[in-house]
């Protein structure tokens, strides 16, 4: 499946769920010139209705749980590692999202087509939402159970098995009993995402 929002002519049973602005930004180098050009297309995700377009919540743990976890692992002896996910809504699959196309960049002869994307964009308001199902779904199938109680939290394990994450956006607080296991579910997530491992 392709990742590049394709030009599509709107059908009926689509909307539009938001509009796109062009954004255009010059890289310079330590002499202040201008070294590359980089263009995004962003989403006015201002446009968009809560409800009716997308749905706002998006989990993540509140800094008690991270504070407990970082106890937990300090009284134990366990290691600490944070990892931190690049370009994280970038990440997120989308189902049926359509955006306009930017001013200054209509296709000629396509005027009335629209973008349907297949990843979240800058700016759209359900990105955050994407990203985090689709990071439940990989750990979930990597053997990890959400927290009833806190669902920015993840276990995998028991005793000396146990191996704790817990996720705020697109940072990963990673704590378990054995090294081994950690540097093996590390291994795991950099295979899945691209992400720094922080330490």
């Amino acid at each position: 499946m392709t990742t590049t929002p394709r030009l599509s002519p709107l059908s009926l049973q689509a909307t539009v769920r938001s509009a796109s602005n062009g954004c255009l930004r010059g890289e310079e180098n330590e002499h202040g010139h201008i070294v590359k050009h980089k263009a995004r297309l962003v989403a006015k995700g201002y446009m968009q209705r809560q409800s009716v377009d997308f749905e706002v919540f998006a989990p993540a743990a509140r800094l008690e749980s991270v504070r407990l976890i970082l106890a937990l692992a300090a009284h134990r002896g366990w290691d600490v590692h944070h990892m931190d996910v690049k370009s994280v809504f970038l990440n997120g699959d989308l189902e049926e999202v359509y955006v306009s196309q930017p001013l200054g960049f209509i296709d000629d002869g396509h005027e009335h087509d629209v973008y349907k994307l297949h990843k979240a964009l800058y700016g759209l308001r359900q990105a955050p939402r994407a990203w985090n199902t689709k990071l439940d779904a990989n750990l979930a199938s990597l053997g990890f159970t959400r927290s009833v109680t806190e669902h920015g939290v993840y276990a995998r394990g028991t005793g000396n098995k146990l191996m704790i994450v817990a996720v705020y956006v697109d940072d990963l607080v990673i704590t378990g009993a054995e090294q081994q296991e950690v540097h093996h579910f590390k291994e795991e997530m950099q295979r899945l995402f691209s992400m720094s491992d922080l330490g």
